[in-house]
């Protein structure tokens, strides 16, 4: 079994449940993004097919930056122990790693952390801003 460079933050508690469907996310630079974020169902690491797509594009756009560090910090939203979010987080994240790295992506130039609920995008307290934090962001530095 393959072992992830995982790095493990500490993290928050939180509110109540969700479970909804949220659109990827691309910000681009010069015609490749430079950023992506994908989102998750609640309680759940897989990847959908439009979270597929996103991420098949920012893979494609690897070789023109071959030497650019890839971080991809998996999120959870509040709900659940601390313990099962940095679980869940580092799930989501080791999932993308995997994609990202059978596109092609070096896995030595990638670094996958988990956030757990620590990095919140939108308030946690409604279905709408935890949909939002249950994400993996994807960034070239």
């Amino acid at each position: 079994m393959k072992s992830f460079p995982i790095v493990m933050l500490l993290l928050i508690a939180g509110c109540q449940h969700a479970s909804q469907a949220l659109s990827p996310k691309v910000i681009p630079s010069a015609g490749c993004p430079r950023m992506v974020s994908v989102y998750f169902n609640d309680s759940s690491d897989k990847l959908t097919q439009d979270d597929k797509k996103v991420l098949d594009v920012f893979a494609a756009c690897y070789p023109a930056h071959p030497h650019r560090k890839v971080k991809i910090a998996g999120n959870t939203d509040g709900l659940g122990s601390p313990e099962s979010n940095l679980s869940l987080s580092t799930h989501r994240a080791e999932t993308v790693f995997k994609y990202l790295s059978k596109k092609g992506v070096n896995e030595a130039n990638m670094t996958a952390i988990a956030n757990a609920s620590t990095h919140p995008v939108a308030p946690d307290d409604n279905s709408a801003g935890r949909l939002q934090n249950r994400r993996v962001d994807v960034s070239l530095e």
